[in-house]
């Protein structure tokens, strides 16, 4: 293969096949074939090496290709192994979604116990208005959680058993993924209003994970038409 083009954001090579489907393959290349982009100057997300690259006419031979979507493993034979990249991209999205409302979660419930609101005689974690709001996004976390740990179980037991995923299985996983994202979306945008002005000065966690987030939620894997593909199986 000649690999070349400019790929936004890591984006995989395609190639058509027979059937008019893309032919998905991941290439193996020199670092010192790829001439990396200055692109990623965004809200949020600022920490993940992320980056835009180019590949100018760069010879790959087969032996440093594989397909994008296949479910054989290159090494290792786990059930997670066996399951192919998809899955596993959408294991970590939720993940990490979930990572950064809980921990928002955390820091506002923390912060409650000694924030006092202008004019309020007592501390935020006294009103029952909060109260009331931190149990209903704690609940909501910890069934988006749930779901998670359900949809990828499942999967993963099927493989292990010896079976294969079926299209119920990969829509669940995914749809699990975007709920998750959504749920954390909720958490963090309470979390951010209750917080106040603490949660808008720089360098402190809730501002971080707050724009942490919002720029998670724009990435294609967790699209709303994830969801309307998953509603078609």
């Amino acid at each position: 293969y000649v690999a070349a083009g400019f790929m936004p954001m890591v984006d995989g090579e395609i190639r058509w096949a027979s059937e008019g489907v893309p032919d998905m393959l991941v290439a193996v290349v020199p670092r010192a074939d790829v001439t990396f982009k200055d692109g990623w100057h965004v809200q949020g997300l600022k920490g993940t090496g992320s980056y835009d690259y180019a590949i100018d006419d760069v010879f790959v031979p087969h032996s440093r290709t594989f397909a994008l979507f296949t479910r054989e493993p290159q090494r290792g034979s786990s059930a997670a192994t066996r399951m192919g990249m998809m899955p596993v991209t959408a294991a970590g999205h939720a993940a990490w979604a979930l990572g950064v409302a809980k921990s928002m979660l955390d820091d506002v419930a923390e912060l409650a116990a000694t924030k006092y609101r202008m004019s309020d005689m007592a501390a935020l974690a006294s009103r029952p208005t909060f109260q009331k709001g931190l149990a209903h996004h704690v609940a909501a976390w910890r069934a988006a959680r749930l779901l998670v740990l359900d949809a990828f179980t499942t999967a993963e037991s099927a493989v292990a058993a010896g079976g294969e995923l079926t299209p119920t299985h990969r829509a669940d996983m995914r749809v699990a993924a975007v709920f998750a994202t959504d749920t954390a979306r909720e958490c963090a945008e309470w979390a951010h209003l209750v917080a106040g002005t603490t949660s808008i000065r720089e360098g402190s966690r809730l501002e971080r994970a707050f724009r942490d987030i919002y720029t998670g939620t724009q990435h294609a894997f967790i699209s709303e038409k994830v969801a309307i593909d998953a509603a078609q199986i």
